[in-house]
């Protein structure tokens, strides 16, 4: 599959195109860079089987973590629960379809028990998967019921990461209703005469939560929480970040796209500060889309472009960051 330039109707598209470039090449887990006072907030969590609660700003790293920790482990891919504004307690764990459960009390059907409603969502995966065949056995003669339809969930016993994911998206009450829940790795099903699953303590799932800090969140949730925070890198750390990431671009090129990027963070009257991820996408699409980052004068305003669309979010920032960008580009 090849990607093809869209060019101004004005102008002639160009005769060559350049491979799909697949965001996940620098999302690789692999690359993610785990600074040494990190490792120590994860090593603590991971010891103490406690909730490792990121901080920080959009586009830092935060969700990333996530995969690099169930990398550096061989867990696969994490378990991801994508928090909204509607999310409750029971939906981290399972959702119930009452409503296909309706329809089929009014048919024939031989599935009408609550286990073929039931969806099991991030960590009540993760619960499930670290009890062996003989625990989810004895659970389901305890309480009398089924409580899983898919043989992957019933035979494989492993240990999972779970991510949480801008937990402060939630109502205010969901991080309290999930004190208990998260402290003991237990959930109960009521639609299944109110069966208890519990995390086997040798598999015990390990959870990440992200916010970006727009809610506050209680003192009782953050006490069982190891918490770290992840600070915005500086020029040094930024420049390791992007050459891990983008190999292919030289130290030089590197070097002159930072300038720029750190001359935009640090104008004042930005309001929407550009960050890691952003300077990621704009470094590699500049570097594909001239061929390297030797500029000629006829690509300034294509390149000017691709910078504001990239690193600028904000309308009202746009008239101060094309200024920077221009006497950036007027330079080279």
């Amino acid at each position: 599959m090849s990607f093809k330039y869209i060019m101004p109707c004005q102008q002639q598209p160009k005769k060559h195109s350049l491979p799909a470039y697949k965001l996940d090449q620098y999302k690789a887990p692999e690359n993610y860079i785990i600074k040494p006072d990190q490792a120590c907030a994860i090593n603590v969590a991971l010891y103490m089987n406690q909730p490792l609660l990121i901080t920080g700003e959009p586009g830092t790293g935060k969700t990333q973590l996530a995969s690099r920790i169930s990398w550096c482990l061989d867990l696969g891919a994490p378990l991801i629960f994508n928090t909204k504004s509607t999310s409750t307690a029971t939906d981290l764990f399972y959702t119930y379809n009452s409503l296909a459960r309706f329809h089929a009390a009014q048919t024939e059907k031989s599935y009408r028990d609550g286990t073929y409603f039931i969806t099991y969502n991030a960590l009540g995966k993760a619960i499930l998967f670290s009890n062996n065949l003989e625990d989810i056995d004895q659970i389901e003669k305890e309480y009398e019921t089924k409580l899983v339809l898919n043989n992957e969930v019933r035979t494989s016993q492993k240990q999972k990461v779970v991510l949480i994911d801008e937990i402060d998206k939630a109502p205010r009450d969901f991080p309290n209703d999930l004190l208990n829940e998260l402290e003991h790795c237990s959930f109960e099903i009521p639609e299944l005469n109110n069966a208890k699953i519990s995390a086997n303590q040798e598999y015990f799932p390990i959870i990440i939560i992200t916010s970006n800090s727009e809610k506050h969140l209680p003192d009782a949730f953050l006490r069982r929480c190891v918490y770290y925070h992840i600070e915005f890198p500086d020029l040094k750390e930024m420049k390791a970040i992007v050459t891990q990431r983008l190999k292919e671009i030289s130290d030089p090129a590197i070097n002159d796209m930072l300038f720029l990027f750190y001359q935009l963070r640090n104008t004042k009257q930005i309001q929407k500060k550009p960050a890691t991820a952003e300077l990621l996408v704009c470094a590699k699409s500049v570097y594909e889309f001239i061929n390297g980052y030797t500029i000629k004068d006829d690509e300034k305003e294509f390149v000017k472009h691709i910078i504001l669309s990239t690193l600028i979010k904000k309308e009202r920032d746009l008239p101060v960051a094309k200024e920077v960008v221009e006497k950036w580009l007027s330079e080279k």
